[in-house]
C-alpha cells in the first residue's frame, strides 16, 4: 500500500510540472508580429481600416500604417476599409488584406484609394 501512494504522488508530481511549463499559447514561443498595410491614391480624410472587424486605425496619409494589435503567428488577420475617405469622396481597394500570420510581420498589404467620380445629367425641355 505505500508503493502504490509513493507512484502516485510521483505520478501526480510528474503532472503538475509538466503543467508548469505550459504557457496557454498553444505551442507558440509568445512572440508577436504586426499588421500593417501601404496606402497609396488618399487625397480624402476620414479613412478607417479595420483588422479582424475590431483592430481600428485611421488613416490621415499615404505610406505605411500599422495596426496598434500585434498577433502571434498562426493567427488569422483580415484587413478592411470601415470608413471611406470624404473631401473629395473616394472608394479604397485592400489587396493581400487576409492570411494567416507567419513567423514574420504581415507587411504585403495594400490600399488603394481613388476619387469617386460625379456624374452630371442634363435635361433638355426643348
Amino acid at each position: 500500500m505505500k508503493s502504490t501512494g509513493k507512484l502516485l504522488m510521483a505520478w501526480w508530481l510528474s503532472c503538475a510540472a509538466l503543467l508548469a511549463g505550459c504557457d496557454g499559447g498553444g505551442g507558440g514561443d509568445g512572440t508577436l508580429y504586426t499588421v500593417s498595410a501601404t496606402v497609396s491614391g488618399l487625397n480624402g480624410s476620414g479613412l478607417v481600416l479595420s483588422n479582424n472587424g475590431t483592430d481600428l486605425l485611421a488613416v490621415s496619409a499615404n505610406g505605411v500604417a500599422t495596426f496598434a494589435a500585434a498577433l502571434p503567428a498562426g493567427a488569422a488577420y483580415s484587413v478592411t476599409v470601415s470608413s471611406a475617405p470624404v473631401l473629395p469622396a473616394q472608394r479604397c481597394n485592400v489587396t493581400n488584406g487576409s492570411g494567416i500570420m507567419a513567423a514574420s510581420n504581415a507587411s504585403n498589404i495594400g490600399v488603394v484609394c481613388r476619387n469617386v467620380g460625379r456624374s452630371a445629367y442634363v435635361v433638355n425641355f426643348n
